[in-house]
């Protein structure tokens, strides 16, 4: 992927969106995306990406961190940091399980209503998120052709075990490129090396 992020091919944002980008390294000493785990929500030339950190657990649950939740159905969602930008927004997010099929479908962006209707449905795991990754037009184009990134399907039965910090590498040790066995081996700081 490394090209000029100026002709990527347009695929790339079908590619990218809906799935998972899994840092190769420390990215520009930022740590909020140091090992990270991003659902991408969304990609297009035009808007940039949006998407959710899913594997920086912040330690408690939406009803601890506003007092609007405590005491309701909701107050157990565990929390997440899911990025830099707008940390004081909250998102929720569902990962909704097909019984039927087998399958599992991603929700963002709910309104309370649905998140309501969701909280007691055994087919769905929520989880909550402050803040949230983003990238301007071109930034994230920049990034994979510098090679910062290895893009992952969403792998669903991971993720439900647990989206703690150990969710890059229980999805980087099951990739069969090369690459990523060797991003796994790797030290956090490649200075190290």
């Amino acid at each position: 992927m490394k090209n000029d992020p100026q002709n990527l091919p347009d695929e790339i944002y079908q590619k990218v969106s809906g799935n998972l980008l899994l840092a190769r390294q420390r990215i520009a000493a930022d740590e909020n995306f140091t090992r990270a785990v991003v659902w991408i929500s969304s990609f297009s030339r035009e808007e940039g990406a949006h998407g959710l950190v899913l594997n920086k657990p912040m330690g408690n649950n939406l009803g601890e961190c506003s007092p609007f939740f405590a005491g309701t159905p909701l107050a157990k969602i565990p929390m997440f940091n899911g990025g830099p930008v707008d940390s004081f927004h909250i998102s929720i997010l569902a990962c909704i399980r097909n019984f039927m099929t087998g399958g599992h479908s991603i929700q963002c962006g709910l309104n309370e209503e649905k998140v309501r209707d969701y909280a007691n449905n055994p087919a769905v795991k929520l989880f909550a998120f402050a803040g949230m990754a983003g990238w301007a037009p071109k930034q994230l184009e920049s990034e994979l052709s510098a090679g910062f990134w290895h893009i992952s399907k969403v792998d669903f039965n991971e993720w439900e075990k647990s989206a703690e910090p150990d969710l890059w590498n229980r999805i980087l040790a099951k990739s069969k490129k090369l690459e990523a066995k060797l991003t796994l081996r790797s030290p956090e700081d490649l200075s190290f090396n």
